[in-house]
């Protein structure tokens, strides 16, 4: 698809629904006790998705061979 194409779904919760239904699936199903998540510091709408389904910033991580920083988010069971 186009990324004009993707835009106009932006702001409709796909994503939100998405990662919600990611997250009950590793717990209901894989039984994942903690799940992370990273994202580029500047992607403010996927830090802000993960926060919406209950994950904690906690802070800035260097992954090897990763390309710079990540912002590091935790959910505990």
């Amino acid at each position: 698809r186009r990324s004009s194409d993707l835009q106009t779904s932006w702001g409709r919760g796909y994503a939100e629904e998405a990662a919600r239904a990611t997250l009950n699936h590793g717990r209901r199903v894989l039984g994942l006790g903690r799940i992370v998540a990273i994202t580029t510091p500047g992607n403010i709408g996927s830090m802000r998705v993960l926060e919406k389904i209950g994950l904690r910033a906690q802070g800035l991580i260097q992954l090897p061979d990763h390309g710079g920083e990540s912002a590091y988010f935790v959910s505990d069971a």
